[in-house]
């Protein structure tokens, strides 16, 4: 799906701690984005869009922050524009800049969104003088059988297609003119933002072609839901025509460990990414949170490596209370001194810093998830087979 805004999420409650976030976002990839700011739903998250790869109108106008989910069913709607309803998006969205300075609540970017069949589109008409001709041209002025070749000649086109503009409240946008008929559909009143509920632990596309390449066929293509039964699988392959996943193609929309998307995209082994669908099937949460971690803090980006962390779990300590760099000083504070000698020194301490040299001296690192360390007290991006033959300044 076309990326649409890139947002800045933060929770409501004030808390220094925030994330960026790139929308529209699979479910799985909002649940993370959850899961990372420990926020307990979306209502307690605004997000702030920083950029809409869409609307160059809407990068110049002040919005307002919405609900996570709020904003990204916005850019859902968005993403399936055609380039009619992105000109009628935008005309409505300059139209509306004209009458008030204040942030658009994302609301009514919502209403907007919904709203583009109330808008005429005439592409190509960026003038007021152009907009003129369109309309004597189309009939849609005067009194065509009174329009001599001399009379034609004599029109002020300019002033036509302006009075006409202002009078229905039309506006121009980089290549159309736009002009509303009709009210607003007030679409967010019934947009229904509950998180759907997810039977699936890697979604994948699937096609009839080469090994990894779905658009070889896109005529043939289909979701699939992994974990899947031997009984769905075969279906899978009747349905495409084919005989074994060699002759299908792949590529993974969702997946319960988002940063696992692109990896899974690269593999070349179809049963291996059956096995990793099942095993995280398999994961309680806190396995899957520190599993996370360990995918974060070493930076991992091959599929193969990626299932060898998970054998390798044991290896590393991850600690998910953790979230800021000023947790890992007030915690460490608490174990040397007195609760009371640590109130005293707060005021005077940098807990940034003085974090950030705790994590630094156990070769650790601070992650979204929590803080990640190895039990062997080696960096952490250092696998254990590299740091055993480079030594402990061998790394990736």
């Amino acid at each position: 799906m076309n990326q649409i805004f890139n947002v800045s999420i933060s929770k409501r409650d004030g808390s220094l701690t925030s994330a960026d976030l790139t929308l529209p976002a699979t479910p799985y990839q909002l649940a993370d984005a959850l899961e990372q700011l420990r926020a307990d739903g979306a209502e307690n998250v605004k997000a702030k869009i920083s950029y809409c790869h869409s609307s160059g109108i809407l990068n110049l106008l002040p919005t307002a922050s919405g609900n996570l989910y709020e904003v990204n069913a916005l850019a859902e709607k968005m993403a399936s524009f055609e380039d009619w309803q992105r000109e009628a998006f935008d005309g409505m969205l300059k139209a509306d800049a004209f009458e008030s300075s204040d942030p658009i609540p994302i609301a009514r970017l919502i209403d907007f969104a919904y709203s583009t069949e109330c808008c005429h589109v005439v592409g190509g008409i960026t003038t007021d003088k152009e907009l003129g001709e369109f309309l004597v041209e189309n009939g849609l002025w005067g009194d065509e059988e009174t329009l001599t070749e001399d009379v034609y000649k004599r029109l002020d086109f300019k002033m036509i297609g302006r009075e006409h503009r202002l009078m229905e409240g039309g506006t121009f946008t980089a290549n159309s003119y736009v002009e509303r008929h009709c009210d607003l559909i007030e679409a967010h009143r019934t947009l229904d933002l509950t998180p759907p509920s997810l039977d699936y632990t890697v979604l994948l596309k699937i096609s009839k072609g080469f090994f990894n390449d779905p658009a070889s066929d896109g005529t043939q293509a289909m979701t699939l839901k992994l974990p899947a039964t031997e009984a769905q699988l075969s279906a899978v392959l009747e349905q495409l025509d084919v005989t074994s996943w060699k002759e299908a193609g792949f590529a993974c929309i969702d997946c319960k460990a988002p940063m696992l998307i692109d990896l899974i995209n690269d593999a070349e082994d179809f049963d291996e990414v059956l096995q990793l669908a099942d095993t995280l099937a398999e994961m309680p949460q806190k396995q899957l949170t520190e599993y996370k971690a360990i995918l974060a803090t070493t930076r991992c980006s091959e599929f193969d490596r990626a299932v060898d962390l998970i054998s390798r779990m044991e290896e590393y300590i991850v600690t998910p209370e953790y979230e800021t760099l000023a947790d890992v000083a007030r915690d460490e504070m608490s174990v040397i001194m007195s609760p009371d000698s640590v109130e005293i020194m707060l005021p005077y301490l940098d807990l940034e810093g003085y974090g950030h040299a705790l994590v630094k001296a156990l070769n650790a690192d601070l992650t979204a998830y929590g803080m990640v360390e190895r039990k062997d007290r080696q960096p952490v991006y250092a696998p254990s087979e590299q740091s055993q033959q480079g030594g402990p300044g061998m790394n990736l």
